[in-house]
């Protein structure tokens, strides 16, 4: 049994007495199985592009730091959510309409929860202020990771970069 040590409308911290994983993990609330992936991204000066993703332990998945998608329930419309997640994770103010919308997606075919994907140019942005677990990384690296909608993602910006 877990017990929750702090929870608002997005997410709960929650302290688990199960030896199997850590004592504390993060789990996202209810969201009506609506999600918003947002990927940002910057072009370098040799051409390559390089995606800022998270660094952290999916304890769903196994207990060793992976890169993944930088990912909230949907509370209003997916913009809102990305603009939000643009403010609160990258320390950045932006307009809905600087956001490249890349489709839609579900998590499995045995899940009904579905993905909205937007991706951010930032090269043009002033100073981002990122959250400690988020990082750039090359195309090679996240492809090495176990995320299949942050791979999806890199996939559909890919084809239109």
């Amino acid at each position: 049994m877990a017990k929750i040590l702090y929870s608002d409308a997005t997410f709960s911290v929650l302290d688990s007495e199960n030896e199997s994983i850590y004592s504390k993990y993060t789990k996202y609330m209810d969201s009506d199985g609506k999600f918003v992936l947002l990927l940002p991204y910057h072009i370098c000066n040799n051409g390559k592009v390089q995606y800022l993703v998270d660094h952290e332990r999916i304890y769903a998945w196994d207990s060793h730091a992976d890169y993944f998608g930088i990912t909230m329930p949907v509370k209003y419309q997916p913009e809102v959510t990305a603009v939000h997640i643009a403010k609160t994770k990258l320390g950045v103010e932006i307009k809905e309409s600087q956001l490249f919308h890349l489709g839609t997606c579900f998590a499995s075919k045995l899940s009904e929860d579905s993905y909205y994907i937007l991706a951010l140019k930032v090269s043009h942005l002033d100073k981002l202020n990122l959250e400690d677990s988020l990082s750039w990384k090359s195309r090679d690296q996240v492809i090495e990771g176990v995320d299949p909608i942050l791979m999806l993602a890199i996939a559909r910006l890919d084809k239109i970069l």
